[in-house]
């Protein structure tokens, strides 16, 4: 069966990060024994790179292999500068990070989808490289679910400068993807990260709140041409949906003017999710709230908690998640391959 990942990476090799950008310490890919890291000096942070198909040329024989045609490709989110505090280095590092997506289109233009990245905070600089972008190709704005502002408290990805991004990307047509990150420094626990739990509920968390800001504000009714793409599922959003409803109906006071019932946002056609969820109980959720048209799927690999790579030696695939909410009865052959391949090419050019 067809399959398009509609949620990947890929890395640079380090000899195609600009000098610059790791002798500053935002970026860089180095070799310890027997493995390669990830780095981001200036805030100390790292990660080790777990599979060889965060590469490009390694990714395609496992996409031949898996029956992947095509993967969309997001930018990276260690990348979202939020505490790169020059403007031009942050710059510096938005113009790498579109330059390497530009090029993985230009040579494989049958296999990669790939996006962009903007950052809120430089509000001109991402609006003339959202007109840049688009006309040299590249297929939809990335954007984090929450920046950081130049007084260094961090805000949702709907403020005024986020609108007028939206007014723009309405005006082109143009997708827009949306991630989480920074839960650590966000949420400002000392055990955040302890075996790793940020990425088991508080990184979720940011997506819903997102969620909860768009939704309130009919963001996705003011801008009817922006298909807004919400990663892992949109799970904890989706799923606290009655309980928004619930301080919508019950407490006025926190109603904007004009804004309607969170219940009635489950029916926009410009707001997709994708399918890591991990959970073919969230899938038959997904299914029931919002529809299966509004669902991509996504792999996330080769994230360790993405949905593709058999990390355990427990038979993991791309696709397992959707072949199980299949087999418990949840979705139908017919519906598991509109999320497989037919619902991606909906966010990236719209359903007419």
């Amino acid at each position: 069966m067809k399959k398009i990942d509609g949620h990947g990476h890929i890395l640079p090799q380090a000899n195609e990060i600009p000098k610059s950008i790791k002798d500053a310490g935002y970026f860089n890919i180095v070799n310890h024994p027997g493995k390669l890291i990830m780095t981001q000096d200036f805030i100390k942070w790292s990660r080790p790179i777990s599979d060889e198909t965060f590469f490009v040329e390694p990714r395609l024989e496992w996409m031949e292999r898996h029956n992947i045609s095509q993967t969309v490709l997001i930018t990276l989110s260690q990348l979202y500068c939020n505490g790169v505090k020059s403007n031009q280095a942050a710059f510096d590092i938005m113009k790498f990070q579109n330059d390497f997506h530009l090029g993985l289109q230009t040579k494989y233009p049958k296999k990669f989808f790939c996006g962009f990245v903007g950052m809120p905070r430089m509000l001109e600089a991402t609006l003339r490289e959202m007109e840049i972008r688009q006309k040299e190709g590249l297929q939809f704005l990335c954007l984090p679910t929450h920046y950081k502002l130049e007084n260094g408290k961090y805000v949702s990805s709907t403020d005024k400068n986020c609108n007028e991004i939206f007014s723009l990307a309405n005006e082109l047509g143009l997708p827009i993807q949306f991630h989480p990150y920074d839960y650590e420094e966000i949420f400002n626990l000392e055990d955040i990260d302890s075996d790793w739990a940020g990425h088991k509920s508080p990184m979720p968390a940011l997506t819903a709140h997102f969620y909860d800001r768009l939704i309130s504000q009919g963001l996705h009714e003011k801008y009817p041409n922006v298909r807004f793409y919400l990663s892992h599922g949109n799970s904890v959003g989706v799923s606290t949906i009655g309980r928004q409803n619930q301080a919508w109906l019950g407490r006025p006071d926190l109603r904007g003017a004009g804004s309607k019932s969170p219940l009635e946002a489950l029916k926009a056609e410009n707001i997709f999710v994708d399918s890591i969820v991990h959970d073919p109980d969230l899938i038959w959720l997904l299914k029931r709230k919002i529809g299966v048209g509004q669902i991509i799927h996504g792999i996330d690999s080769p994230y360790p908690l993405g949905d593709g790579i058999d990390y355990l030696d427990d038979g993991m695939y791309p696709g397992a998640t959707l072949d199980r909410a299949e087999k418990e009865g949840f979705i139908t052959d017919i519906e598991k391959q509109k999320i497989l391949s037919e619902n991606v090419f909906n966010w990236l050019y719209g359903k007419k």
